[in-house]
Formats: structure tokens, C-alpha cells, sequence
């Protein structure tokens, strides 16, 4: 028994620095990203750019999981639904912020973010990231429905149907989604719509 405990406790211990390894180029990349979407270094909406998306991303988590709690069972998984008749695939996170690609028109896929407590006002900058892809979007006006819309383009839908991992940074905070079914979802949408 003792054996069995000590080989656990090894296993945990030699796990978390690994986890805990940062991405020294995250925060350049990022840094990088907001000066190619502003008017140069000393332009204001650089500075916020970094301050809100870049902050602390080359650095490890504040906290690696103990070893001894439970992992989640069921991860989320991207389902197809009909919204008004037309295809849309999409999941929500823990946080309540759900993630859809849909149909808007015969042809036309939009990327549509509801973000259930949190409100954006135009122009904020969003940033969509799929395995290190960095998708930028720029709040536009809500719809009707509070939902904010974009275009998907088809280096997006390649990056969802693709991906291993996806994050939402909203210059708040992050939360992540999962892609697992994400492929067979997004080209459902595509061929359907």
C-alpha cells in the first residue's frame, strides 16, 4: 500500500512542473498580433490591445490541479441544431458564454458568440484562439437577440473542424471551449447551409 502511495505522490510531483511549463512566445505573439491590428507602437489602441489580451500570457498557471481531484467526466461536445430552419453547430462553456457557427443565409456562415452576462461594446476587441491561431474580432453592435455575429471565414472553419483546443480571450479574462466534435459539426453547417 505504502508503495502504491509513494508511486502516486512520484507520478504527481514530477507531472506538475511539467503542466506548469509556460509558452515563452504566447505573449510576443500576442504583442505582435495587437501591433499589426493598430496604427504602430504608439498608437493607444496598441497599448490597450496588450494590456487587456496580452497580460501574463507567457506565464505558467497560478495554480496547477491537484493530483487527487477528479478529472471532469464528459467533456462538452459541439452538437447540430436548427435555429429558424437553418443548420448551426455550437456548445457553451462552464461560464455560461456559448460559441456557434450558423447558417445566416443560403451560403453564408456566421460565427455568433453569446456572452451570457458579459457585454462588449463596439469595437471591443476580442480574441478567438485555436490551437495558437489567433482569430481577431471586433464587437459589433449586438442583434436583436444579444448575440454578436461575424463573418466565418474559411481559415476559421479550417481552424474549428481541425483543432485539438480553442480559447475566447476577452481582454476579462479567458474561457475556454472544447472542440471535441467540432469537425463533423462544422461540416455538417457547411454542407446544409
Amino acid at each position: 500500500m505504502r508503495a502504491g502511495f509513494f508511486l502516486a505522490f512520484l507520478l504527481c510531483a514530477t507531472a506538475l512542473p511539467v503542466a506548469a511549463q509556460p509558452d515563452p512566445m504566447a505573449e510576443q505573439r500576442c504583442v505582435w498580433s495587437c501591433l499589426a491590428q493598430s496604427r504602430g507602437a504608439n498608437d493607444p489602441r496598441y497599448h490597450a490591445c496588450v494590456e487587456r489580451m496580452c497580460s501574463g500570457l507567457g506565464a505558467p498557471p497560478r495554480s496547477a490541479p491537484r493530483c487527487s481531484e477528479p478529472t471532469r467526466a464528459a467533456e462538452a461536445t459541439w452538437r447540430v441544431k436548427s435555429q429558424s430552419g437553418r443548420p448551426a453547430a455550437g456548445l457553451c462553456a462552464p461560464e455560461g458564454v456559448c460559441l456557434e457557427i450558423a447558417c445566416a443565409a443560403l451560403g453564408a456562415l456566421r460565427l455568433r458568440l453569446d456572452p451570457a452576462h458579459e457585454r462588449f461594446p463596439p469595437g471591443h476587441l476580442l480574441l478567438l484562439r485555436v490551437d495558437g491561431q489567433d482569430f481577431h474580432l471586433s464587437a459589433p453592435p449586438p442583434g436583436r437577440d444579444g448575440l454578436l455575429a461575424w463573418e466565418a471565414t474559411p481559415p476559421l472553419l479550417a481552424a474549428l473542424r481541425n483543432g485539438a483546443s480553442q480559447e475566447l480571450l476577452t481582454g476579462r479574462g479567458r474561457v475556454p471551449f472544447s472542440l471535441r466534435g467540432s469537425g463533423a459539426a462544422v461540416s455538417t453547417v457547411e454542407r446544409r447551409c
